[in-house]
This record gives C-alpha cells, sequence and structure tokens, in this order.
C-alpha cells in the first residue's frame, strides 16, 4: 500500500515552482520593502517624523490617531481639561490615500 491513509503523496505538477513577477514596495530610505501599500504605509511614516495627529488641548502630536485617541482616554480619566478632547489631524501625512505609493512600486 502507497502512502498513508488520507495524506496524498505530492504530484509533479504540485511540487513544480514557477517564477512570479511580485510588484513590492520599495522604501527611498532603507533596504525595506513590502508587498501591500497599508503594511508600506505604516513603515513610511515613521522615516516621515511629521507627527500629523494632535490632541486639541495640549501640544501632543503622534504619527498614529489611535496613539491620540489612548492619550485623550488616559488623559481625561486624570484631568478635567481632556475630557472635551479632540484628535485634530495638522498634516495630509495622517491621510491613507495609499494609491501614493505607486511611485515606489518594482517589480
Amino acid at each position: 500500500m502507497e502512502g498513508t491513509a488520507g495524506i496524498e503523496e505530492p504530484t509533479t505538477s504540485a511540487t513544480t515552482t514557477t517564477t512570479t513577477n511580485r510588484r513590492v514596495f520599495k522604501c527611498p530610505h532603507c533596504p525595506f520593502w513590502a508587498s501591500t501599500a497599508s503594511r508600506f504605509h505604516v513603515h513610511i511614516v515613521g522615516h516621515l517624523n511629521r507627527k500629523p495627529f494632535e490632541c486639541s488641548v495640549c501640544s501632543y502630536r503622534s504619527n498614529w490617531r489611535w496613539d491620540i485617541t489612548k492619550h485623550i482616554k488616559l488623559k481625561g480619566a486624570r484631568d478635567p481639561t481632556h475630557l472635551n478632547a479632540r484628535v485634530l489631524m495638522t498634516d495630509e501625512t495622517g491621510r491613507r490615500n495609499y494609491s501614493k505609493y505607486n511611485k515606489y512600486l518594482t517589480q
């Protein structure tokens, strides 16, 4: 009896490797590359250091909206001035417009 019950042995066509041209986003600042625009966005924002999100009450800034939201929740529990605070976007870097990264696509 060949093989084991329930387990298929690989055929020649299943083990044949094919080369495909994968499009990747290459970082212009370092050797990093990503296969998705969203992952590339997360990486490149670190290089830009623009910190597009800001707390409306104090001068706390961050690259990430969630970080300002967390800041407001934590401060609001201890500081009544932060109870009505909002997240402000001071720079277009904060927008997730992934089409702007098409210029970094390579094959």
